[in-house]
């Protein structure tokens, strides 16, 4: 395993420094959330460099269209961003999109999904489910990459169980980046990880987590897609660090596929901790570069 690089042990400090990992239990405490369910400004260079469309209905809620500026892109990326639940887009996320958007041509259709506590589960599938669903319809199946981060990768492989569930075309292929697969969070590996993650803390993420799924058990598949079947599903690509807490759910889950002969890609960073994907890194950057090879 490669040594990880001065970069990523820098910012791992900082990331300490911030005191990010109480972040959620803060949260929760204050209760308080209107400025965790904001979403942060879209970057001026990537108004520059995109054309971009925030469109809202009554049925639908609302989502962004992100294209590069002057493009009709054919093939689209359909992006849950993280959060655990609570937290609303990142401009961290913005600059990563744009990035994509830059180096592939792909467009991006981000949903502005609800979020904890103020809406669950099933308020957010009620909004998914038919914005995916118009993006199948508007530019085919074939060219809809169903994409997600930390609890937006969960909620992304939920959905398409769900789609496959209700008998909804999959998509060409599912990208799941540091994925939240089991919200029970019982795998006895987490704790030993948990103090090596700066960024991601296990007490906020189940506080999170019972804020998110109420009415529906942590290992319902919605929830916890772990417990989903892999049955009709399009094949997927996991990246995962092996200072994550979420690195035992996603060893499991990857060994259940492999069992299965599932078509699933698999790449794993030596001590890379949450969300480090979006930071100036080498690792960061053979990430992106593998997405784009996966996206061209």
């Amino acid at each position: 395993m490669e040594k990880p690089s001065f970069k990523s042990k820098m910012y791992r400090l900082f990331i300490r420094m911030t005191g990010i990992k109480t972040k959620i239990q803060k949260e929760f405490k204050s209760g308080d959330f209107n400025k965790a369910h904001q979403a942060a400004d879209i970057p001026t260079k990537v108004k520059k460099q995109c054309d971009i469309v925030h469109s809202a209905s009554a049925t639908a809620g609302s989502a962004w269209e992100l294209k590069k500026k002057g493009a009709n892109p054919k093939r689209y990326l359909f992006f849950l961003h993280g959060g655990g639940f609570v937290y609303n887009i990142t401009k961290f996320d913005w600059n990563f999109l744009n990035k994509l958007i830059q180096h592939t041509h792909v467009g991006i259709v981000v949903p502005d999904y609800p979020l904890a506590p103020t809406h669950n589960d099933q308020d957010v599938f009620d909004m998914l489910v038919p914005q995916y669903s118009a993006l199948l319809d508007s530019v085919g199946s074939e060219n809809v990459i169903l994409v997600g981060f930390s609890a937006g990768g969960g909620i992304a492989l939920s959905l398409a169980q769900y789609a496959h569930e209700q008998q909804l075309q999959q998509p060409s292929e599912i990208i799941l980046l540091s994925p939240l697969l089991d919200a029970t969070l019982q795998n006895p590996d987490i704790q030993n990880i948990d103090k090596y993650d700066p960024y991601l803390d296990v007490k906020g993420l189940k506080l999170a987590v019972s804020a998110y799924a109420t009415g529906t058990e942590a290992d319902d598949y919605k929830i916890s897609p772990i417990f989903g079947s892999l049955e009709g599903l399009a094949p997927i690509h996991l990246f995962m660090g092996t200072h994550e807490v979420l690195l035992p759910d996603a060893r499991e889950f990857v060994a259940m596929a492999e069992e299965k002969s599932f078509p699933i890609k698999y790449h794993e960073y030596n001590q890379m901790y949450h969300a480090w994907i979006f930071l100036n890194m080498p690792e960061a950057k053979d990430v992106f570069n593998k997405l784009v090879n996966i996206l061209k």
